[in-house]
Protein backbone atom coordinates (compact mmCIF):
# COMPACT_ATOMS: atom_id res chain seq x y z
CA UNK A 1 0.00 0.00 0.00
CA UNK A 2 1.28 3.47 -0.79
CA UNK A 3 0.89 6.47 1.44
CA UNK A 4 -1.27 9.25 -0.06
CA UNK A 5 0.07 12.66 0.86
CA UNK A 6 -1.46 16.08 0.27
CA UNK A 7 1.41 18.47 -0.39
CA UNK A 8 0.14 21.86 0.58
CA UNK A 9 1.61 25.01 -0.85
CA UNK A 10 0.03 28.42 -0.52
CA UNK A 11 1.54 29.47 -3.85
CA UNK A 12 0.37 26.38 -5.73
CA UNK A 13 -2.88 24.51 -5.91
CA UNK A 14 -3.11 21.59 -3.49
CA UNK A 15 -2.46 18.33 -5.20
CA UNK A 16 -2.35 14.71 -4.09
CA UNK A 17 0.67 12.60 -4.79
CA UNK A 18 1.17 8.95 -4.08
CA UNK A 19 4.59 8.32 -2.60
CA UNK A 20 6.19 5.32 -0.96
CA UNK A 21 7.01 5.91 2.69
CA UNK A 22 10.77 6.37 2.18
CA UNK A 23 10.22 8.93 -0.59
CA UNK A 24 7.73 10.75 1.61
CA UNK A 25 10.22 10.89 4.49
CA UNK A 26 12.90 12.06 2.07
CA UNK A 27 10.60 14.88 0.95
CA UNK A 28 9.75 15.83 4.55
CA UNK A 29 13.46 15.94 5.42
CA UNK A 30 14.13 18.25 2.46
CA UNK A 31 16.40 15.74 0.72
CA UNK A 32 17.04 16.11 -3.00
CA UNK A 33 17.71 12.39 -3.38
CA UNK A 34 16.59 9.37 -1.39
CA UNK A 35 20.19 8.48 -0.51
CA UNK A 36 20.53 11.88 1.23
CA UNK A 37 18.51 10.40 4.11
CA UNK A 38 21.75 8.78 5.30
CA UNK A 39 23.17 12.22 6.09
CA UNK A 40 20.28 14.07 7.71
CA UNK A 41 21.00 16.29 10.69
CA UNK A 42 19.86 15.90 14.30
CA UNK A 43 17.09 18.43 13.74
CA UNK A 44 15.84 16.52 10.72
CA UNK A 45 15.85 13.24 12.63
CA UNK A 46 13.64 14.73 15.31
CA UNK A 47 11.30 16.15 12.66
CA UNK A 48 11.04 12.77 10.98
CA UNK A 49 10.35 11.06 14.30
CA UNK A 50 7.51 13.52 14.93
CA UNK A 51 6.17 13.05 11.40
CA UNK A 52 6.21 9.27 11.79
CA UNK A 53 4.38 9.59 15.08
CA UNK A 54 1.63 11.47 13.22
CA UNK A 55 1.20 8.70 10.63
CA UNK A 56 -1.26 5.90 11.47
CA UNK A 57 0.63 2.61 11.41
CA UNK A 58 -2.25 0.87 9.64
CA UNK A 59 -2.19 3.34 6.72
CA UNK A 60 1.15 2.00 5.49
CA UNK A 61 2.09 -1.57 4.65
CA UNK A 62 4.34 -3.59 6.94
CA UNK A 63 6.71 -4.02 3.98
CA UNK A 64 7.19 -0.24 3.67
CA UNK A 65 7.64 0.23 7.43
CA UNK A 66 10.30 -2.48 7.54
CA UNK A 67 11.98 -1.09 4.40
CA UNK A 68 12.29 2.30 6.11
CA UNK A 69 13.51 0.66 9.32
CA UNK A 70 16.27 -1.19 7.49
CA UNK A 71 17.22 1.70 5.15
CA UNK A 72 17.40 4.41 7.82
CA UNK A 73 18.60 2.44 10.84
CA UNK A 74 19.86 -0.92 9.58
CA UNK A 75 17.52 -2.70 11.99
CA UNK A 76 15.84 -6.09 11.41
CA UNK A 77 12.15 -6.28 10.34
CA UNK A 78 9.32 -6.19 12.87
CA UNK A 79 6.31 -8.56 12.96
CA UNK A 80 3.65 -5.85 12.56
CA UNK A 81 3.26 -2.27 11.35
CA UNK A 82 2.78 -0.78 14.84
CA UNK A 83 6.01 -2.35 16.12
CA UNK A 84 7.94 -1.25 13.02
CA UNK A 85 6.68 2.33 13.33
CA UNK A 86 7.59 2.46 17.04
CA UNK A 87 11.06 1.03 16.35
CA UNK A 88 11.61 3.62 13.62
CA UNK A 89 10.61 6.49 15.88
CA UNK A 90 12.72 5.22 18.77
CA UNK A 91 15.71 4.60 16.52
CA UNK A 92 15.68 8.10 15.04
CA UNK A 93 15.48 9.66 18.50
CA UNK A 94 18.26 7.40 19.80
CA UNK A 95 20.50 8.23 16.83
CA UNK A 96 20.00 11.91 17.57
CA UNK A 97 21.05 11.44 21.19
CA UNK A 98 24.06 9.34 20.16
CA UNK A 99 25.09 12.01 17.67
CA UNK A 100 24.97 14.71 20.33
CA UNK A 101 27.08 12.60 22.70
CA UNK A 102 29.69 11.89 20.06
CA UNK A 103 30.15 15.59 19.32
CA UNK A 104 31.09 16.33 22.94
CA UNK A 105 34.36 15.47 24.69
CA UNK A 106 35.18 12.27 22.83
CA UNK A 107 38.97 12.49 22.44
CA UNK A 108 39.50 9.39 24.59
CA UNK A 109 36.90 7.32 22.74
CA UNK A 110 38.21 8.56 19.40
CA UNK A 111 41.75 7.45 20.23
CA UNK A 112 40.60 3.99 21.31
CA UNK A 113 38.56 3.63 18.10
CA UNK A 114 41.66 4.48 16.04
CA UNK A 115 43.66 1.95 18.03
CA UNK A 116 41.05 -0.75 17.34
CA UNK A 117 41.15 0.02 13.60
CA UNK A 118 44.95 -0.15 13.67
CA UNK A 119 44.81 -3.60 15.31
CA UNK A 120 42.25 -4.76 12.72
CA UNK A 121 44.50 -3.68 9.86
CA UNK A 122 47.46 -5.46 11.53
CA UNK A 123 45.94 -8.82 12.58
CA UNK A 124 49.35 -10.14 13.70
CA UNK A 125 49.60 -7.41 16.35
CA UNK A 126 48.57 -9.17 19.55
CA UNK A 127 49.19 -6.29 21.95
CA UNK A 128 46.12 -5.61 24.10
CA UNK A 129 44.04 -2.43 23.97
CA UNK A 130 43.26 -0.81 27.30
CA UNK A 131 39.76 0.58 27.86
CA UNK A 132 40.68 3.46 30.14
CA UNK A 133 38.46 4.16 33.12
CA UNK A 134 37.75 7.72 31.95
CA UNK A 135 36.43 6.48 28.60
CA UNK A 136 32.69 6.03 28.14
CA UNK A 137 32.02 2.61 26.57
CA UNK A 138 28.60 3.73 25.33
CA UNK A 139 30.13 6.70 23.54
CA UNK A 140 32.73 4.40 22.00
CA UNK A 141 29.97 2.02 20.89
CA UNK A 142 27.97 4.87 19.34
CA UNK A 143 31.04 6.15 17.52
CA UNK A 144 31.91 2.70 16.12
CA UNK A 145 28.35 2.26 14.84
CA UNK A 146 28.24 5.78 13.42
CA UNK A 147 31.43 5.08 11.48
CA UNK A 148 30.16 1.70 10.15
CA UNK A 149 33.13 -0.05 11.74
CA UNK A 150 31.46 -2.87 13.67
CA UNK A 151 32.60 -5.64 11.30
CA UNK A 152 36.14 -4.24 11.32
CA UNK A 153 36.75 -3.74 15.04
CA UNK A 154 34.47 -6.28 16.75
CA UNK A 155 36.90 -9.21 16.23
CA UNK A 156 39.61 -7.06 17.84
CA UNK A 157 37.34 -6.28 20.78
CA UNK A 158 36.58 -9.99 21.18
CA UNK A 159 40.30 -10.71 21.56
CA UNK A 160 40.57 -8.40 24.55
CA UNK A 161 40.58 -10.33 27.81
CA UNK A 162 39.97 -7.41 30.19
CA UNK A 163 36.54 -7.57 31.87
CA UNK A 164 36.05 -3.88 31.09
CA UNK A 165 35.32 -4.87 27.47
CA UNK A 166 32.59 -7.41 28.34
CA UNK A 167 29.52 -5.07 28.20
CA UNK A 168 30.67 -3.71 24.84
CA UNK A 169 31.20 -7.23 23.51
CA UNK A 170 27.65 -8.19 24.50
CA UNK A 171 26.05 -5.09 22.98
CA UNK A 172 27.97 -5.28 19.70
CA UNK A 173 27.55 -9.03 19.15
CA UNK A 174 24.03 -8.90 17.60
CA UNK A 175 25.04 -5.90 15.47
CA UNK A 176 28.13 -7.77 14.24
CA UNK A 177 26.11 -10.90 13.42
CA UNK A 178 23.56 -8.87 11.47
CA UNK A 179 26.23 -6.92 9.57
CA UNK A 180 28.13 -10.09 8.66
CA UNK A 181 24.88 -11.64 7.41
CA UNK A 182 24.20 -8.47 5.44
CA UNK A 183 27.69 -8.58 3.94
CA UNK A 184 27.32 -12.21 2.89
CA UNK A 185 23.94 -11.55 1.26
CA UNK A 186 25.39 -8.52 -0.55
CA UNK A 187 28.36 -10.57 -1.70
CA UNK A 188 26.18 -13.32 -3.13
CA UNK A 189 23.68 -10.99 -4.83
CA UNK A 190 26.29 -8.66 -6.27
CA UNK A 191 28.41 -11.47 -7.67
CA UNK A 192 25.26 -13.00 -9.22
CA UNK A 193 24.44 -9.63 -10.78
CA UNK A 194 27.92 -9.25 -12.25
CA UNK A 195 27.80 -12.83 -13.56
CA UNK A 196 24.51 -12.01 -15.31
CA UNK A 197 26.00 -8.86 -16.82
CA UNK A 198 28.88 -10.94 -18.16
CA UNK A 199 26.49 -13.55 -19.54
CA UNK A 200 24.22 -10.95 -21.19
CA UNK A 201 27.07 -8.97 -22.71
CA UNK A 202 26.64 -5.80 -20.61
CA UNK A 203 29.96 -3.95 -20.40
CA UNK A 204 30.41 -2.80 -16.80
CA UNK A 205 32.99 -1.48 -14.35
CA UNK A 206 32.48 -2.32 -10.63
CA UNK A 207 33.78 0.56 -8.50
CA UNK A 208 34.50 1.86 -5.01
CA UNK A 209 33.81 -0.38 -2.01
CA UNK A 210 33.28 -3.63 -3.94
CA UNK A 211 36.88 -3.38 -5.17
CA UNK A 212 38.45 -1.78 -2.08
CA UNK A 213 37.13 -4.44 0.31
CA UNK A 214 39.31 -7.08 -1.36
CA UNK A 215 42.47 -5.40 -0.09
CA UNK A 216 41.48 -5.95 3.56
CA UNK A 217 42.59 -9.07 5.49
CA UNK A 218 38.96 -10.22 5.25
CA UNK A 219 36.62 -8.52 2.71
CA UNK A 220 33.72 -8.67 5.19
CA UNK A 221 35.69 -6.35 7.49
CA UNK A 222 34.90 -3.51 5.12
CA UNK A 223 31.11 -3.03 5.11
CA UNK A 224 29.37 -1.55 2.05
CA UNK A 225 26.31 0.64 1.71
CA UNK A 226 25.78 -0.20 -1.95
CA UNK A 227 27.39 -1.42 -5.15
CA UNK A 228 28.47 1.18 -7.71
CA UNK A 229 28.72 -0.07 -11.30
CA UNK A 230 29.54 2.04 -14.32
CA UNK A 231 27.57 0.83 -17.36
CA UNK A 232 28.82 1.41 -20.89
CA UNK A 233 26.25 3.26 -23.02
CA UNK A 234 23.83 3.37 -20.09
CA UNK A 235 20.19 3.14 -21.20
CA UNK A 236 17.96 3.73 -18.15
CA UNK A 237 14.80 2.20 -19.63
CA UNK A 238 16.58 -0.90 -20.89
CA UNK A 239 18.47 -1.42 -17.63
CA UNK A 240 15.30 -0.90 -15.57
CA UNK A 241 13.64 -3.86 -17.32
CA UNK A 242 16.83 -5.90 -16.93
CA UNK A 243 17.11 -5.13 -13.21
CA UNK A 244 13.41 -5.69 -12.49
CA UNK A 245 13.66 -9.12 -14.12
CA UNK A 246 16.21 -9.95 -11.41
CA UNK A 247 14.05 -8.82 -8.50
CA UNK A 248 15.30 -5.25 -8.11
CA UNK A 249 12.98 -2.27 -7.59
CA UNK A 250 13.78 1.14 -9.06
CA UNK A 251 14.31 3.66 -6.26
CA UNK A 252 15.41 6.74 -8.21
CA UNK A 253 16.27 7.51 -11.85
CA UNK A 254 16.45 11.31 -11.66
CA UNK A 255 20.04 11.59 -10.43
CA UNK A 256 22.37 13.00 -13.10
CA UNK A 257 25.06 10.39 -12.44
CA UNK A 258 23.30 7.12 -11.58
CA UNK A 259 20.03 5.21 -11.21
CA UNK A 260 19.31 3.56 -7.85
CA UNK A 261 17.88 0.06 -7.36
CA UNK A 262 17.06 -1.96 -4.28
CA UNK A 263 16.44 -5.61 -3.49
CA UNK A 264 15.23 -6.18 0.06
CA UNK A 265 16.53 -6.48 2.60
CA UNK A 266 20.12 -5.36 2.07
CA UNK A 267 21.15 -4.85 -1.55
CA UNK A 268 21.37 -1.35 -3.02
CA UNK A 269 22.75 -0.90 -6.53
CA UNK A 270 23.78 2.33 -8.25
CA UNK A 271 24.08 1.97 -12.03
CA UNK A 272 26.29 4.84 -13.18
CA UNK A 273 26.11 6.53 -16.54
CA UNK A 274 29.29 8.48 -15.83
CA UNK A 275 32.15 8.32 -13.37
CA UNK A 276 31.45 11.37 -11.25
CA UNK A 277 29.09 14.28 -10.78
CA UNK A 278 30.24 17.49 -12.45
CA UNK A 279 29.00 19.33 -9.36
CA UNK A 280 31.79 17.90 -7.19
CA UNK A 281 34.55 18.63 -9.73
CA UNK A 282 33.68 22.24 -10.44
CA UNK A 283 36.80 23.43 -8.60
CA UNK A 284 39.00 20.83 -10.25
CA UNK A 285 40.46 20.43 -13.72
CA UNK A 286 38.85 17.45 -15.39
CA UNK A 287 41.39 16.36 -18.02
CA UNK A 288 42.16 13.13 -16.13
CA UNK A 289 38.46 12.26 -15.87
CA UNK A 290 37.90 12.93 -19.57
CA UNK A 291 40.97 10.91 -20.54
CA UNK A 292 40.04 8.01 -18.25
CA UNK A 293 36.48 7.92 -19.57
CA UNK A 294 37.84 7.39 -23.08
CA UNK A 295 40.24 4.62 -21.98
CA UNK A 296 38.05 2.59 -19.59
CA UNK A 297 36.61 0.30 -22.22
CA UNK A 298 39.97 -0.69 -23.69
CA UNK A 299 40.20 -4.50 -23.91
CA UNK A 300 43.40 -4.38 -21.88
CA UNK A 301 41.30 -3.34 -18.87
CA UNK A 302 39.12 -6.46 -18.92
CA UNK A 303 39.16 -8.58 -15.76
CA UNK A 304 41.05 -11.79 -16.52
CA UNK A 305 38.71 -14.52 -17.78
CA UNK A 306 35.85 -12.13 -18.65
CA UNK A 307 34.67 -10.38 -21.80
CA UNK A 308 32.49 -7.62 -20.35
CA UNK A 309 33.71 -6.83 -16.82
CA UNK A 310 36.37 -4.13 -16.68
CA UNK A 311 38.69 -2.77 -14.03
CA UNK A 312 40.76 0.36 -13.50
CA UNK A 313 44.50 0.03 -13.19
CA UNK A 314 45.69 0.48 -9.60
CA UNK A 315 46.85 4.08 -10.05
CA UNK A 316 43.58 5.23 -11.63
CA UNK A 317 41.52 3.37 -9.03
CA UNK A 318 43.47 5.14 -6.28
CA UNK A 319 43.03 8.56 -7.90
CA UNK A 320 39.31 7.88 -8.25
CA UNK A 321 39.14 6.92 -4.57
CA UNK A 322 40.87 10.18 -3.62
CA UNK A 323 38.50 12.14 -5.85
CA UNK A 324 35.47 10.48 -4.24
CA UNK A 325 36.96 11.06 -0.78
CA UNK A 326 37.58 14.72 -1.65
CA UNK A 327 33.95 15.13 -2.71
CA UNK A 328 32.59 13.78 0.58
CA UNK A 329 35.22 15.52 2.70
CA UNK A 330 34.45 18.87 1.15
CA UNK A 331 30.66 18.68 1.03
CA UNK A 332 29.37 16.68 4.00
CA UNK A 333 32.17 14.82 5.74
CA UNK A 334 33.00 11.17 5.15
CA UNK A 335 33.92 9.34 8.30
CA UNK A 336 37.28 7.76 9.07
CA UNK A 337 36.96 4.67 6.83
CA UNK A 338 38.37 6.30 3.63
CA UNK A 339 41.61 6.84 5.58
CA UNK A 340 41.75 3.13 6.41
CA UNK A 341 41.12 2.46 2.70
CA UNK A 342 44.08 4.65 1.74
CA UNK A 343 46.37 2.96 4.26
CA UNK A 344 45.46 -0.62 3.35
CA UNK A 345 45.54 0.10 -0.41
CA UNK A 346 49.01 1.66 -0.27
CA UNK A 347 50.25 -1.28 1.80
CA UNK A 348 49.13 -3.76 -0.88
CA UNK A 349 50.09 -1.87 -4.05
CA UNK A 350 53.35 -0.56 -5.45
CA UNK A 351 52.10 2.44 -7.41
CA UNK A 352 53.71 4.45 -10.21
CA UNK A 353 54.33 7.62 -8.22
CA UNK A 354 55.39 9.65 -11.26
CA UNK A 355 52.07 8.96 -12.99
CA UNK A 356 50.16 9.63 -9.74
CA UNK A 357 51.84 12.97 -9.16
CA UNK A 358 51.23 14.07 -12.74
CA UNK A 359 47.52 13.24 -12.63
CA UNK A 360 46.93 14.58 -9.12
CA UNK A 361 48.60 17.82 -10.16
CA UNK A 362 46.28 18.05 -13.17
CA UNK A 363 43.29 17.49 -10.86
CA UNK A 364 44.68 19.99 -8.30
CA UNK A 365 44.51 17.25 -5.67
CA UNK A 366 48.22 16.95 -4.88
CA UNK A 367 48.08 18.64 -1.49
CA UNK A 368 44.90 16.83 -0.45
CA UNK A 369 46.37 13.45 -1.44
CA UNK A 370 49.66 14.13 0.35
CA UNK A 371 47.95 15.23 3.58
CA UNK A 372 45.54 12.30 3.57
CA UNK A 373 48.35 9.79 3.09
CA UNK A 374 50.26 11.40 5.97
CA UNK A 375 47.12 11.29 8.08
CA UNK A 376 46.42 7.62 7.24
CA UNK A 377 49.92 6.52 8.23
CA UNK A 378 49.84 8.66 11.37
CA UNK A 379 46.58 7.00 12.45
CA UNK A 380 47.24 3.38 11.49
CA UNK A 381 50.98 2.72 11.41
CA UNK A 382 51.93 4.22 14.76
CA UNK A 383 54.13 6.78 12.98
CA UNK A 384 55.56 9.35 15.41
CA UNK A 385 54.75 12.95 14.51
CA UNK A 386 55.90 16.34 15.71
CA UNK A 387 53.67 18.17 18.20
CA UNK A 388 52.44 20.55 15.47
CA UNK A 389 51.64 17.77 13.03
CA UNK A 390 49.90 15.73 15.72
CA UNK A 391 47.67 18.69 16.56
CA UNK A 392 46.71 18.97 12.88
CA UNK A 393 46.03 15.23 12.69
CA UNK A 394 43.71 15.48 15.68
CA UNK A 395 41.78 18.37 14.11
CA UNK A 396 41.21 16.51 10.82
CA UNK A 397 40.32 13.24 12.57
CA UNK A 398 37.78 15.09 14.70
CA UNK A 399 36.19 16.55 11.57
CA UNK A 400 36.01 13.12 9.96
CA UNK A 401 34.63 11.25 12.97
CA UNK A 402 32.09 13.90 13.96
CA UNK A 403 30.36 13.69 10.58
CA UNK A 404 29.87 9.90 10.38
CA UNK A 405 30.27 7.48 7.46
CA UNK A 406 28.02 9.34 5.01
CA UNK A 407 28.52 12.83 6.41
CA UNK A 408 25.60 14.81 7.72
CA UNK A 409 23.47 17.78 6.72
CA UNK A 410 24.94 20.13 9.34
CA UNK A 411 28.47 19.53 8.04
CA UNK A 412 27.21 19.80 4.46
CA UNK A 413 25.71 23.26 5.00
CA UNK A 414 28.69 24.69 6.85
CA UNK A 415 31.33 23.06 4.62
CA UNK A 416 29.65 24.55 1.56
CA UNK A 417 30.13 27.97 3.15
CA UNK A 418 33.71 27.43 4.35
CA UNK A 419 34.80 26.09 0.94
CA UNK A 420 34.32 29.55 -0.57
CA UNK A 421 37.69 30.32 1.02
CA UNK A 422 37.42 34.02 1.90
CA UNK A 423 38.26 33.42 5.57
CA UNK A 424 35.12 35.26 6.76
CA UNK A 425 31.88 33.50 7.69
CA UNK A 426 29.70 36.38 6.47
CA UNK A 427 31.53 36.74 3.14
CA UNK A 428 31.65 32.98 2.63
CA UNK A 429 27.92 32.70 3.35
CA UNK A 430 27.17 35.47 0.84
CA UNK A 431 29.38 33.81 -1.79
CA UNK A 432 27.66 30.45 -1.20
CA UNK A 433 24.21 32.05 -1.61
CA UNK A 434 25.28 33.76 -4.85
CA UNK A 435 26.52 30.40 -6.21
CA UNK A 436 23.21 28.87 -5.20
CA UNK A 437 21.35 31.52 -7.22
CA UNK A 438 23.70 31.29 -10.21
CA UNK A 439 24.92 27.67 -10.51
CA UNK A 440 27.83 26.79 -12.75
CA UNK A 441 27.25 25.71 -16.34
CA UNK A 442 28.11 22.08 -15.43
CA UNK A 443 25.37 22.01 -12.79
CA UNK A 444 22.84 23.80 -15.00
CA UNK A 445 23.47 21.32 -17.82
CA UNK A 446 22.00 18.56 -15.65
CA UNK A 447 18.61 20.32 -15.65
CA UNK A 448 18.90 22.04 -19.04
CA UNK A 449 20.67 19.66 -21.49
CA UNK A 450 20.53 22.20 -24.31
CA UNK A 451 23.40 24.00 -22.58
CA UNK A 452 25.70 21.22 -23.77
CA UNK A 453 25.17 22.49 -27.34
CA UNK A 454 24.57 26.17 -26.57
CA UNK A 455 26.69 27.13 -23.51
CA UNK A 456 26.30 30.83 -24.36
CA UNK A 457 22.62 30.54 -23.30
CA UNK A 458 23.58 30.11 -19.61
CA UNK A 459 22.34 33.61 -18.53
CA UNK A 460 19.00 32.95 -20.25
CA UNK A 461 18.56 29.68 -18.33
CA UNK A 462 19.52 31.41 -15.08
CA UNK A 463 16.59 33.78 -15.66
CA UNK A 464 14.30 30.88 -16.63
CA UNK A 465 15.26 28.97 -13.48
CA UNK A 466 14.71 32.02 -11.27
CA UNK A 467 11.28 32.65 -12.82
CA UNK A 468 10.27 29.02 -12.32
CA UNK A 469 11.23 29.13 -8.64
CA UNK A 470 9.64 32.54 -8.09
CA UNK A 471 6.27 31.76 -9.66
CA UNK A 472 5.91 27.97 -9.43
CA UNK A 473 8.20 26.77 -6.65
CA UNK A 474 8.28 29.64 -4.20
CA UNK A 475 8.36 27.19 -1.31
CA UNK A 476 12.04 26.64 -2.25
CA UNK A 477 12.77 30.29 -1.41
CA UNK A 478 11.26 29.89 2.03
CA UNK A 479 13.08 26.59 2.56
CA UNK A 480 16.39 28.22 1.59
CA UNK A 481 15.70 31.17 3.91
CA UNK A 482 14.95 28.75 6.75
CA UNK A 483 18.19 26.84 6.09
CA UNK A 484 20.22 30.08 6.09
CA UNK A 485 18.61 31.31 9.32
CA UNK A 486 19.18 27.92 10.95
CA UNK A 487 22.81 27.93 9.83
CA UNK A 488 23.35 31.46 11.18
CA UNK A 489 21.83 30.52 14.55
CA UNK A 490 23.60 27.15 14.93
CA UNK A 491 27.08 28.26 13.80
CA UNK A 492 29.42 30.13 16.10
CA UNK A 493 32.74 31.69 15.07
CA UNK A 494 34.72 28.89 16.73
CA UNK A 495 32.96 26.14 14.71
CA UNK A 496 33.49 28.04 11.48
CA UNK A 497 37.16 28.64 12.30
CA UNK A 498 37.69 24.95 13.13
CA UNK A 499 36.36 23.74 9.79
CA UNK A 500 38.12 26.53 7.90
CA UNK A 501 41.39 25.47 9.54
CA UNK A 502 40.78 21.80 8.64
CA UNK A 503 40.20 22.78 5.01
CA UNK A 504 43.43 24.79 5.07
CA UNK A 505 45.38 21.87 6.56
CA UNK A 506 44.30 19.47 3.79
CA UNK A 507 44.76 22.01 1.00
CA UNK A 508 41.13 22.69 0.05
CA UNK A 509 41.44 26.37 0.96
CA UNK A 510 44.70 28.27 1.28
CA UNK A 511 43.69 31.46 3.07
CA UNK A 512 45.36 31.80 6.46
CA UNK A 513 43.67 33.33 9.46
Amino acid sequence: MQLVINIENMYMNDRSRELPLLEYLSWKAGCEYLSDLHGISSVQKIRLAREIERLPACSISLHEWNDALEYLLGQPPQPDAEAARDALMAGLKAQDEQGKEIMENCSCERNIMLCLIRKALHPDDEQTVQLDAECDAKKLEAMIKRQSLVTMVYPVIMRQGDDAWRPLKERLRPVYDREIHKGMVQEYEIQSLLDDMEKDGIDCLPMKGWIMRNYYPDPLMRSMGDLDVLIRDMDSQKMQKWMEARGYDLENNTHPVHDEYKKSPYVLIELHRKLIDANCTRKLRTEWIDQLTEQIWDERNLVKGTKHIYRLKAEDFYIYHLLHFYKHFMYAGSGIRPLADIYIFLQKNGLNRTYLQQQLKVLRLSTFAERMEQLAFACFSGQVLSETNMEEVQQVVKYLTDAGTYGDKDTFKLAAVVSQGTGSFTRDLLAARVKKCFPSRQIMQQSYPKLYRYPWMLPFYWVMRAARILFLERYKLYAEKEKTNELMKSTDVQTYNEIENVFRIVGITTKSK
